[in-house]
């Protein structure tokens, strides 16, 4: 903490960066962006904090499809449309406390990463009124091998030969249980599928945008795309 033209101000440092002097939050020259960078959900986790992160959102999601599973008498759409609007309520909340624009700035990229959300979203809750919950979730669970794939063609993205070998072992497993019999339809597993490409092109398109969006942005405009298309 040091003083400069009577400004308190804060050496910080994200990740990677080098340390910059950002105004106090505290002091009346702060704008609302500065204090928003400098509150620790805008700090770029590390690789670390990220499986982590990952990890918790599938215990997460996974109580998710049980919801979902639970309230199926309930119109897929229906579901589909009051799980967006509650994202998208709370997400408006967060960004106006912490002074974030809602639209970002790179929207054509935002837009698609809202639109393949929504559609994978579609995909999972309609394939969770057709197949076993196990079913379901396991093929939905393959979206990190298309993820792989579409890295390597799309950003050039080469996995290790370790999550190679990892993912033919998943694709394989998944491929033993619809043969030995899973239950559900065929129509069911290909919209199952359907979905899982759609996450994949989701966390394609939000890789490419990469820093130059805040997290919460990027998470905002899967709920504002999928509002107005339910």
């Amino acid at each position: 903490m040091s003083r400069r033209a009577g400004v308190n101000v804060r050496r910080v440092s994200l990740t990677a960066c080098h340390p910059v002097d950002i105004p106090h939050p505290g002091t009346p020259s702060a704008s609302r962006d500065t204090r928003a960078l400098l509150r620790p959900e805008a700090v770029v986790p590390t690789q670390r904090s990220a499986i982590v992160d990952m990890a918790t959102a599938t215990v997460f999601f996974t109580f998710m499809s049980f919801c979902v599973k639970w309230a199926q008498p309930l119109p897929v759409m229906q579901i589909v449309f009051f799980r967006a609007l509650i994202a998208l309520a709370l997400c408006m909340v967060q960004l106006r406390w912490m002074g974030l624009p809602l639209l970002g700035t790179h929207r054509r990229l935002l837009f698609l990463r809202g639109l393949f959300g929504s559609l994978a979203l579609m995909c999972y809750f309609w394939s969770l009124s057709t197949l076993p919950l196990a079913t379901a979730t396991v093929l939905q669970s393959l979206s990190p091998v298309f993820t792989a794939i579409l890295g390597l063609m799309l950003l050039g993205e080469r996995p290790p030969w370790q999550q190679a070998a990892y993912f033919t072992l998943a694709a394989a497993g998944v491929a033993l249980m619809r043969g030995l019999g899973a239950g559900g339809t065929t129509l069911g597993v290909v919209i199952a599928l359907g979905g899982a490409l759609f996450s994949a092109f989701a966390y394609t398109t939000i890789a490419r945008i990469g820093q130059r969006e805040h997290p919460l942005v990027i998470v905002a405009w899967f709920p504002l795309v999928t509002v107005p298309i339910v």
